[in-house]
């Protein structure tokens, strides 16, 4: 026969259970209001009121979770960071040549392109732990770049550029064009409209 104590405690632990739960979905739905408050509003102009009306909780829900703004702001930045480079991971291996490298970072920056152009366009703004995040992220993209690089540089197909020149070159022209969106593509995918013309400019620069 069950005891009171058994069936108390059984009690106890699933409240408890329960209320992790809930902490956890509470702070999962701060988190999804807010990616979609910093690509509306930009990373460094969105405060902790825009978040709390987004996300249908009050100011002190957030700063329970989320004591300081650049916590929620790293915290989103280091959430999406982390799926741009495991997909990017996925989509690369040492048998690609630089084109097809140049085609996956442009794919994963299609998936998550107004946040990444937000992150591109404030990245003078933000604390360094989120610029950080964007370090990251470029040292992962830079890793298979210079290796598929190297590639084509000893099969003769390439110049014999600078590696880190060549990426930063690869990098500022993808970047100039997420900051200007809306130049490029007016309400619009700039990835989607001018992503073939860019890795055909670029390869055509590094070509011999």
């Amino acid at each position: 026969m069950m005891t009171h104590m058994s069936m108390t405690n059984e009690s106890m632990t699933g409240e408890s259970t329960n209320r992790k739960q809930q902490k956890e979905n509470t702070r999962n739905n701060i988190l999804q209001a807010a990616l979609r408050e910093f690509v509306d509003k930009g990373l460094a102009d969105t405060n902790v009121q825009d978040v709390a009306k987004a996300a249908n909780v009050s100011y002190g829900t957030i700063f329970a979770h989320f004591p300081k703004k650049d916590d929620l702001l790293i915290r989103v930045i280091n959430e999406y960071g982390s799926q741009i480079v495991e997909k990017f991971n996925n989509l690369v291996n040492d048998e690609n040549d630089l084109e097809k490298i140049l085609r996956a970072n442009l794919k994963i920056i299609g998936e998550y392109e107004p946040f990444y152009a937000q992150l591109v366009s404030s990245i003078s703004r933000l604390p360094n732990d989120a610029r950080n995040v964007l370090i990251g992220i470029q040292s992962v993209v830079s890793h298979h770049f210079q290796r598929g690089l190297k590639k084509g540089v000893t099969n003769w197909v390439f110049k014999d550029l600078p590696g880190h020149l060549a990426f930063n070159c690869w990098t500022s022209l993808v970047y100039y064009y997420l900051s200007n969106r809306d130049l490029f593509a007016p309400g619009g995918s700039v990835i989607e409209s001018k992503g073939d013309e860019l890795i055909g400019f670029y390869m055509r620069m590094v070509r011999k």
